[in-house]
Formats: C-alpha cells, structure tokens, sequence
C-alpha cells in the first residue's frame, strides 16, 4: 500500500485542510494527481464566499468578464497552493484519527 497526505489551501487563511488516502502499490502518480485536483477544487468551492463575497457582492462592480478572470485566479492559486506528499502508514493512522 501507498499512503498518501494531500495539503489543501487556497490563498485566504484559514483555508487550509489535510486529507488522507491509501492507493494500491501500483497507482500511478497521474491518479494521486487527479484526486489531488478535485479534493483541492473542492476544498475552493467551499470557501469561495472570501473571493466573491457572500452573495457575489465582493465583485458586484466587475464586468462579467473580470469576475470570471477573477474566479479563475482564485481557483488557479488553489490549486498551486495543494499539493500531495507520501507517508508512512504511522502517519497515515495518525492523520485520520
């Protein structure tokens, strides 16, 4: 087995989480990947509100096409912000205590 640690973030404190997930021997990095991307736009989603505000009143005065980019940049740093790391099975038990 394969254990790995995902770090999840976006560029607002606070938004910060860890996940946990153990792969057969033969994953390939390319799926450890994938998963990485979807738990980090996923994490994203659910703070979303600090970049658009709670009703989208944080971009109320942009054009569509500049809350799109701004959108965008918001997911983009997300998911340059997470990232993916082996562990041991110690660390693996220890983080989904």
């Amino acid at each position: 087995m394969k254990y790995v640690h995902f770090h999840l973030s976006t560029e607002y404190c606070g938004t910060e989480s860890d996940e946990y997930a153990k792969y057969s021997d033969d994953v390939k990095e390319t799926e450890i990947d994938d998963d990485c991307y979807e738990l980090a736009h996923s994490n994203a989603e659910s703070f979303e509100y600090l970049c658009t505000g709670w009703h989208g009143e944080n971009l109320a005065d942009y054009i569509e096409e500049e809350k799109e980019q701004e959108l965008n940049w918001y997911y983009d740093e997300a998911l340059s912000n997470s990232y993916w790391e082996f562990i041991t099975k110690e660390e693996y038990e220890e983080g989904i205590e």
